[in-house]
């Protein structure tokens, strides 16, 4: 499935959280994992606060497995993104009903199908951070590690580890051929977060974003 990606030229660049969330690190932790950070920043072409997208609107579609086994959309949704601020509607396509949530610059917040409207906290904050940072092409303006080789689907990968100053710890499985980050984890262990990557698309020349994922969890998939 591939991915309707629309520039929203409505909206205004900002970027003013780029020193509060995204801080640059100064000095890269291994030679290593900072060359497999610009070989994914080459593959995808940009970097988060570089300027390439002010604006996003990007459309999409949630599929899960039908009794016949084969996937049927479930839910659409559709995002406006202005540097980290965001804002998501989700449709349900077996009842109509919509549910939205986003996040204001400082907080990341929920609304159901009734209208409720609560702020997202605690563990989740943090994991909403790190997947913010993840979709939003930031990890490359962290330092990075190299933890161990891994193989995933048959691919080998890279596992770097970032740190974000939250303390939230990032698990980045890279290939090394292409660049293209193949998972990533949040919080390896227990209560980890695993953000399967299944695909990337190439919305203008040289410029790509994630355009099919799944939590390993899940048998959602978004796209």
């Amino acid at each position: 499935m591939k991915s309707t990606y629309r520039l929203a030229a409505f909206l205004v660049a900002s970027f003013s959280l780029v020193s509060v969330l995204l801080v640059p690190a100064s000095v890269r932790a291994d030679d290593e994992a900072a060359a497999l950070l610009a070989k994914h920043k080459a593959y995808v072409g940009w970097e988060f606060g570089d300027g390439t997208f002010k604006t996003l609107r990007i459309e999409g579609t949630a599929t899960k497995p039908g009794k016949d086994g084969k996937p049927r959309p479930v839910w659409t949704y559709d995002e406006l993104r202005r540097g980290i601020i965001y804002r998501e509607t989700f449709k349900s396509l077996e009842t109509g009903t919509e549910s939205f949530a986003g996040f204001t610059g400082t907080k990341f917040w929920y609304s159901d199908e009734n209208g409720f409207t609560v702020p997202v906290v605690s563990d989740d904050l943090k994991k909403n951070l790190a997947q913010a940072v993840v979709f939003n092409e930031a990890t490359t303006t962290y330092a990075a590690t190299v933890t161990r080789r891994d193989t995933i689907n048959g691919k080998p990968v890279v596992v770097l580890r970032e740190k974000m100053p939250s303390g939230t710890i990032v698990d980045l499985s890279i290939d090394p051929q292409t660049g293209a980050y193949v998972r990533a984890t949040i919080e390896p262990g227990e209560r980890a977060t695993t953000i399967e990557i299944d695909a990337y698309d190439e919305i203008v020349s040289g410029k790509r974003l994630i355009a099919g994922w799944h939590y390993a969890d899940s048998k959602a998939r978004y796209s």
